[in-house]
């Protein structure tokens, strides 16, 4: 068990629990666990988070589909902060022009290799969202990014956003751990979870600098989570040649 580092107390949960003490004089463990998760479920609502789709095929100068693109991700309605809506549907935007650019450079790839390896089957990226945390002042989301060639998925991989919605800017770990003056005790926690899982897992004995490449930048925006009362960093082990692939989610 590692060190948790609270970031947002769930004072809406403990009221309700200690609100269902007092009225019933001793609630069962199941009863208390439904009411946090009533109240959890009540801090996460958010009507102003709609969802958009893009789908497209992709085909060579015979007709052949060789790419398939599919983005569903997130788009702030009015109902919205203006600074938040602006700043992350630009984003969004953005990310999905990039998704098209790469579909574009790709097709041409995808129908030599669909040639030289006698499928049918086209490459795709699939790309889907999911809402993290909502609460009046933050919202953390994360775009999870399949790429396939020929229904083999390659470099699964999942990116953080982060934002403070009174001035729509995304943040930074730093500001939810309440010493970040000591990212050392943090940043060696955070290894040690790694490294355990990786003997346990893999039985690979992780050195070093293997460690500090996959948790290099973990405190920079899209390598972390806002998650209720605790931050949760991202580790893509996807990119290391360690035989393991997509993302690790390690909660402190």
């Amino acid at each position: 068990m590692y060190k948790k580092f609270r970031v947002f107390p769930l004072l809406l949960a403990f009221s309700l629990f200690v609100t269902a003490l007092s009225s019933c004089g001793k609630t069962a463990v199941g009863d208390s666990e439904k009411i946090i998760e009533k109240a959890k479920k009540k801090t996460y609502k958010a009507e102003y988070i709609q969802s958009e789709n893009f789908s497209k095929e992709y085909k060579t100068g015979d007709g052949v589909v060789s790419y398939v693109l599919s983005v569903t991700y997130p788009v702030l309605s009015d109902e919205a902060p203006l600074t938040v809506k602006q700043s992350i549907n630009s984003l969004m935007q953005y990310r999905l022009e990039l998704y098209q650019s790469d579909a574009q450079t790709n097709v041409e790839n995808a129908a030599e290799y669909m040639k030289n390896n006698s499928t049918s089957t086209p490459w795709s990226m699939n790309v889907t969202y999911k809402i993290e945390f909502v609460s009046d002042t933050f919202l953390s989301f994360t775009l999870d990014e399949k790429y396939s060639t020929a229904g083999k998925d390659v470099s699964p991989s999942t990116i953080a956003f982060n934002y403070n919605l009174s001035t729509g800017e995304q943040v930074d770990a730093r500001e939810f751990i309440p010493f970040s003056s000591n990212e050392d005790e943090v940043l060696s926690a955070v290894k040690q979870h790694i490294k355990t899982r990786l003997k346990t897992e893999k039985s690979y004995l992780a050195d070093e600098d293997t460690l500090n490449k996959m948790t290099e930048g973990i405190f920079d925006k899209g390598r972390f989570l806002i998650n209720n009362d605790f931050v949760t960093f991202l580790v893509p082990v996807s990119r290391f040649n360690i035989g393991m692939y997509g993302t690790w989610r390690v909660e402190m």
